[in-house]
């Protein structure tokens, strides 16, 4: 699966998760009452005209900062908060004022709500802000994740969420330790084909899991990506874009895996994969007997 835009905007249809974590007033429904109708245009025999629900009013939205500016949070995640009739951007937090500038005049942010990461801690002061998106390299997430915690906000984190058991563990003891909700930006749960995969295996309609094959690959350019930095990415290919098998073997079948083969690759003398793997290819066992066969790699034509 690849991080398409649309992909992205279905996942912010479901920021409905954030609303949740602020004030009683955000987590109600648009009532009845506030939603148009028209009377009817077509036939009985036609299917019947849809009106999407209301869209909160802006000054309810939850308001979040944009940590890291970025392609995700640039060409994806900040046009679908644009879209998003739950959650708006409000504040941004980069090392590159310029650009920020620039976007902030996009989504009518206003120039005082432009952090730089040495500022990051004045989100405490910012009430405007109930939730932080976390976009930074991997090796990052951790440390700006505690962060947002003590200032006293709710978290929405790119995946993989951190580069070691540790620092996911440090993500989610700061968060409980401030009452705050941790997100990690996977996308499975909220897709609708996926979720009525994951429903038709429940019921069982395709019959007993046996085997499930996913592939995911994509051709990295020069070696200077941060993706390609070991510090950094905490690794190559597999926990970058090989974890979209797992997690869909995971949630398509409800079982944790409880054994695993597998073997990395690099092609020798490529200047890209000095410090992480180009390609993984791997098998998970689940305890029903399903069993996933999958592979990724930073090297074959997404």
């Amino acid at each position: 699966m690849n991080q398409s835009q649309p992909l992205r905007r279905d996942f912010l249809r479901y920021m409905g998760t954030l609303a949740a974590m602020s004030a009683p007033a955000m987590q109600a429904a648009a009532s009845e009452k506030d939603r148009i109708t028209f009377p009817p245009i077509d036939a009985r025999t036609e299917k019947p005209e849809k009106t999407e629900p209301p869209a909160d009013p802006m000054g309810e939205r939850v308001g979040i900062a944009i940590v890291g500016l970025g392609r995700i949070a640039v060409n994806e995640m900040l046009p679908a908060f644009a879209q998003s009739k739950n959650a708006k951007p409000v504040a941004l937090v980069s090392g590159d004022r310029a650009k920020a500038l620039k976007i902030a005049h996009q989504y009518n942010i206003p120039e005082s709500a432009i952090l730089d990461y040495k500022d990051y801690d004045k989100l405490a002061s910012m009430p405007e802000v109930q939730g932080v998106y976390i976009a930074l390299p991997n090796g990052m997430h951790a440390e700006y994740t505690v962060r947002a915690a003590r200032a006293g906000k709710h978290v929405l984190c790119e995946k993989p969420m951190a580069n070691s058991v540790a620092e996911c563990q440090q993500m989610i003891d700061a968060c409980k330790k401030a009452g705050k909700k941790l997100m990690i930006a996977y996308r499975s749960q909220y897709e609708p084909m996926d979720r009525a995969l994951v429903k038709m295996v429940k019921e069982k309609k395709l019959g007993a899991l046996k085997e499930f094959i996913s592939v995911n690959s994509q051709n990295m350019g020069g070696p200077q990506h941060w993706r390609l930095k070991r510090a950094l990415a905490g690794g190559g290919a597999l926990p970058d874009i090989g974890l979209y098998c797992i997690n869909a073997a995971r949630f398509l079948s409800g079982e944790e895996p409880n054994e695993v083969i597998g073997n990395t690759w690099s092609t020798p003398g490529d200047a890209r994969f000095k410090e992480v793997e180009e390609s993984c290819q791997f098998i998970l066992r689940f305890p029903s007997g399903f069993m996933a066969s999958c592979s990724t790699s930073y090297a074959a034509h997404k």
